[in-house]
């Protein structure tokens, strides 16, 4: 589970920088930000779509096709997130968390988007 949430954490950074997954479009902290949303809303969404044994393997290090590439994301916008210098993501990309979508229901991806909307690097330790 530490790991899950590590990695979690790694891309909500990551997402902040990609955006639309178009690396030209992070050329400021409020766009990687704003792909860090995103990113973290993929994971929601991928989660959600996963049986709990599914769930399960990915937390356990089982990486699926469609986690490899939201991490694979997630480092590019890690890596814009560095150049830029933005000091302040985790805040930045908190006050976003409201645009984030989770059923209720499932209380893995509605812990996601609290811990994203509290300021938690939630990306990182999903995905240490």
């Amino acid at each position: 589970m530490k790991k899950l949430i590590g990695l979690l954490v790694a891309m909500v950074m990551i997402a902040a920088a990609c955006g639309d997954g178009d690396a030209a479009a992070l050329d400021d902290c409020d766009a990687v930000a704003d792909a860090t949303i995103a990113l973290v809303q993929d994971v929601i969404d991928e989660f959600e779509a996963m049986s709990p044994t599914e769930a399960s393997d990915v937390m356990s290090g089982v990486m699926t096709p469609e986690f490899e590439a939201i991490a694979a994301r997630g480092d590019e916008i890690g890596t814009a997130a560095q150049t830029l210098e933005c000091t302040d993501l985790d805040a930045m990309v908190a006050e976003r968390a409201d645009q984030l979508v989770a059923d209720p229901a499932n209380g893995f991806t509605s812990l996601i988007k609290e811990g994203t909307a509290d300021g938690e690097d939630v990306l990182a330790r999903l995905f240490r």
